[in-house]
């Protein structure tokens, strides 16, 4: 959490003195009607999605801006763990996974003057994500059943930002950005068990649900803006 401060309270600096030091209009490089891709760098200088989007894009209006980011993906996975005592067969455990995840945001952008390449900007925005997952596991014991799990999430918040951009070329730009998010979490899980092979062991179901509202702190990043 002090790492988290101590940028901010750099961002925030970057941005008094970008406003208040050059309220003219001293604007380098010009923004408006611009259209650039995002990219977060990440370890050794690695290009990934930026906060965790597969594509994140902004256009720019005079000093505002228009963010959006959206991520998709869904993921099917097999395993299947077996047992044995001297060569025999004790207890095998199969296991399959389906889920599907989806994340979106838009967010408002106000940026400072740029002067000598640098801009600070300020903005925020709503976001929504949902996810689920279905696992089903085979558990062949004294007692073999199958167990459903099944989870459902959601995620619906606001996104509060503050962040400095350099120019390196007219086009190309490198970021820094820090956000706290505020959101309401809702999740349901059901659980199924039921016997196989005829198997005396009774059928039962269990759900949860979980309501939770939460402030969080995204992590410091740092990131690549390509305009066109």
């Amino acid at each position: 959490m002090k790492k988290h401060g101590s940028f901010a309270a750099l961002v925030v600096s970057i941005i008094f003195f970008t406003s208040a030091g050059f309220a003219q209009d001293s604007t380098l490089i010009k923004l408006k009607n611009h259209f650039a891709l995002q990219f977060q760098l990440g370890d050794n200088i690695r290009l990934t999605s930026f906060e965790g989007f597969t594509i994140s894009g902004k256009y720019h209006l005079s000093k505002f801006a228009i963010r959006a980011g959206i991520e998709a993906g869904n993921f099917n996975t097999k395993s299947n763990n077996r047992n044995f005592t001297a060569d025999t067969l004790t207890s095998s455990t199969e296991e399959e996974n389906h889920g599907i995840n989806i994340r979106i945001n838009l967010q408002g952008l106000y940026y400072f003057n740029v002067y000598k390449d640098v801009a600070a900007y300020t903005g925020g925005g709503p976001f929504f994500a949902f996810y689920k997952r279905n696992k089903t596991a085979y558990y062949n014991y004294s007692s073999p059943e199958k167990k459903i799990q099944k989870e459902n999430s959601t995620e619906i918040g606001l996104t509060a930002l503050i962040g400095v951009e350099w120019f390196v070329k007219e086009n190309i730009g490198l970021s820094a950005e820090y956000g706290i998010n505020f959101s309401n979490y809702h999740m349901t899980i059901d659980l199924i068990s039921e016997p196989i092979n005829g198997s005396n062991t009774p059928k039962t179901f269990n759900s949860a649900e979980y309501k939770i509202f939460q402030v969080y702190a995204n992590s410091a990043k740092l990131g690549i803006v390509i305009y066109s």
